[in-house]
């Protein structure tokens, strides 16, 4: 049962490793958007959005206060053409003073105020979290139990066909009935006279 969910496991990261090696190379061509956000008329509003541009994965989430005048929150799927997309990405990125490692990025930020029609402050509060994680480190980790999978069975294969237990490796060619290191009988039709 372990062994058939490892497989399962194995397979499920290996498709979703292809469909992130797919999204990394759409990411210099298109910048795709999911994201929501609770829409209550006055008050907190909880919201948060995955982007995916130029290489990696952005994740933000927000808690905001708002009045009556703020418009109402949303939720939709779009996608974009990138025109200039790494300079705005790397300005947007550039703006905000966060931890930077590798590709990866985080920063927690807290906006007390913000600019009016008429540009004079306004109170306003919004705690926001974003963090950038690239693709190529998304891939690495889903990579990991196919390439797991792959080493497991050919090493099978390869005791299978050297007539040794496929348990612990002792040649079987002397007693292929049992193996006298660890007891395990191999299964019907592979022991080798």
């Amino acid at each position: 049962m372990k062994r058939r969910l490892f497989n399962l496991l194995a397979l499920a990261s290996l498709l979703l490793c292809v469909a992130a090696v797919v999204m990394w190379g759409r990411s210099y061509f298109y910048g795709d958007t999911i994201g929501g956000e609770d829409s209550p008329a006055v008050g907190w509003r909880r919201g948060g959005g995955l982007y995916s541009s130029i290489g990696g994965i952005e994740a933000d989430w927000w808690l905001r206060r708002v009045t009556s005048s703020d418009p109402a929150g949303f939720s939709a799927f779009s996608h974009r053409v990138a025109t200039n997309q790494r300079g705005l990405q790397d300005a947007y990125l550039n703006s905000l003073h966060g931890v930077r490692l590798l590709g990866f990025f985080y920063v927690h930020q807290v906006q007390t105020t913000t600019m009016g029609d008429d540009g004079k402050p306004i109170p306003h509060f919004q705690d926001t979290h974003v963090l950038l994680i690239p693709y190529w480190a998304v891939c690495a980790a889903l990579i990991v139990a196919p390439v797991m999978y792959y080493r497991r069975s050919r090493a099978e294969r390869r005791r299978k066909v050297q007539g040794v237990c496929a348990h612990c490796g002792y040649d079987l060619r002397a007693t292929p009935d049992r193996c006298p290191e660890c007891g395990t009988v191999p299964p019907v039709g592979n022991s080798k006279p």
